[in-house]
């Protein structure tokens, strides 16, 4: 539920993002590259002594001992209203919408039903959009340090997760990667489900299913690092 600020929806717009967001990664790489070096210096010229400087971005990770866990999570696929239901509501919404042409607020509280349905007739629509009844993922946790791991989450998913992640797991480093082996779309968290919008609207697992993920995302860290409750 976090989109990047954009110009326009073209690949020029595409590739400038691209070009931020890797240039920023290699700026922190080659900040960090240090920590794990000799050290850094400046020089003072009117003693021709050089002067240690302490490293000013990251964090050293001192207690280097890798380990993985892999936890699986099995799924339920999220059940849908009928087309026709779906379609009767939608019509529904769009004539209230026509009816409320100026109104912010009223057009405001229309629309994330409306997308969220707009969303369930496209799934229903296109069979292949759908997964079986019953679908298992994987989570995985990489320790790399007692106080830094990476945990894999196999889908797009609400920032509010990974802030209830790292604080549940309580590591100081916590790197969260999405998309992480395997990828099924949507899954947000349980009380979004009643505030509708697209993201919940093709979210193609049950309610439940953020919850069952992050779960298990807390054993694998448990168990990779000691400290996930």
């Amino acid at each position: 539920d976090i989109n990047p600020i954009w110009v326009s929806h073209d690949f020029d717009e595409v590739e400038r993002i691209g070009a931020i967001v890797g240039s920023s990664t290699v700026r922190a790489l080659l900040e960090t590259a240090p920590l794990g070096g000799a050290g850094q210096y400046g020089i003072n010229l009117s003693w021709s002594e050089p002067i240690r400087q302490d490293p000013r971005h990251g964090r050293l990770v001192e207690d280097v001992e890798l380990r993985s866990k892999c936890v699986p999570v099995q799924l339920h696929r999220r059940q849908l209203a009928s087309v026709e239901d779906i379609e009767a509501e939608i019509a529904q919404l769009e004539g209230r919408l026509k009816g409320s042409t100026g109104n912010d607020n009223a057009r405001r509280n229309l629309m994330p039903r409306l997308n969220q349905l707009n969303m369930e007739r496209t799934m229903l629509a296109y069979h292949q959009l759908q997964p079986p009844d019953e679908y298992s993922v994987e989570v995985q946790a990489i320790r790399i340090g007692q106080r830094c791991a990476i945990v894999s989450l196999p889908g797009e998913f609400f920032v509010q997760t990974g802030a209830d992640l790292a604080s549940a797991a309580g590591i100081d480093s916590l790197l969260i990667a999405g998309y992480a082996n395997d990828y099924i779309g949507y899954v947000p968290p349980a009380a979004e489900f009643a505030k509708g919008g697209y993201e919940v609207g093709f979210a193609r697992f049950a309610v439940e299913s953020e919850e069952l993920i992050r779960t298990a995302a807390l054993s694998a860290l448990n168990t990779v690092c000691g400290v996930a409750g």
